[in-house]
């Protein structure tokens, strides 16, 4: 399958528009082979026959996904652009055909990933500092981004912990 990573953002997609085999056949392979090598081996088998030709911007995306992920101080496209000597644009078209979400989103992520681990120890305890140490100007920007992806507001989320 050749297609823009963005076309399946949000959605499913079925076992025959994948792998070509009927969910049937799938499910059959899976129960007839008793050991756990086996059923890896046959999924092994469907997926090598599905494979795309190698493709020299997969591990230029992984490159900057890790970049963005290791160093918290990315917090805007720009500055990943920069480290990538590209354009903003260019940047987004390339996670848009690769990723399926923006450069931003995925720095959100990051971003409020380290909010999460920063509240599991015992470095912040104040909501509106932690927005401000995460490059959000207000604090309730903050925590409606925090709730949108961890599940649960700041202050929830550190009564549990």
């Amino acid at each position: 399958m050749n297609t823009s990573m963005d076309r399946l953002t949000d959605s499913s997609i079925g076992t025959m528009e994948i792998l070509q085999v009927e969910p049937h056949t799938l499910e059959q392979g899976l129960l007839t082979a008793e050991e756990p090598e086996l059923k890896v081996r046959y999924m092994e088998e469907l997926i090598r026959r599905i494979l795309p030709e190698e493709d020299e911007q997969i591990e230029r995306i992984h490159t900057m996904i890790d970049q963005i992920h290791h160093n918290r101080d990315i917090i805007r496209v720009e500055q990943v652009s920069e480290c990538f000597h590209m354009s903003p644009r260019s940047l987004q078209r390339l996670f848009k055909q690769y990723v399926g979400v923006s450069p931003k989103w995925v720095i959100r992520l990051y971003r409020l990933q380290n909010a999460a681990e920063m509240l599991d120890g015992l470095d912040h305890q104040d909501v509106l500092e932690l927005a401000m140490d995460m490059g959000y100007y207000d604090q309730s920007h903050f925590i409606r981004d925090f709730k949108a992806v961890i599940g649960k507001t700041p202050e929830v989320y550190m009564r549990e912990r």
